[in-house]
């Protein structure tokens, strides 16, 4: 059994990271500059979370209404036309 183990062994790293290593490894690493596109932040920050979502999906007026309309028709059957007297 101990020659199945072997393999796995090498595999292993010889021994972890202390905490304070870690800290040294991080301290290494690049800054990595991250600058948000200036309209994505403004649309995110000025804009309710509803609002946000459909200009980011690019959902306008027109195919809102389609939409209502077509889960309107879907579930009742039949929609009345906008304008048309209702009983």
């Amino acid at each position: 059994m101990s020659a199945l183990r072997e393999p796995l062994r090498r595999l292993r790293p010889a021994r972890r990271a202390a905490p304070d290593d870690l800290a040294d490894l991080v301290g290494r690493l690049p800054a990595v500059p991250y600058v948000p596109a200036a309209e994505d932040d403004q649309l995110l920050e000025e804009s309710s979370l509803a609002h946000a979502l459909r200009a980011l999906a690019r959902v306008d007026q027109d195919s809102e209404y389609r939409l209502c309309r077509e889960l309107a028709e879907h579930a009742l059957g039949e929609v009345p036309d906008p304008g048309t007297p209702s009983i």
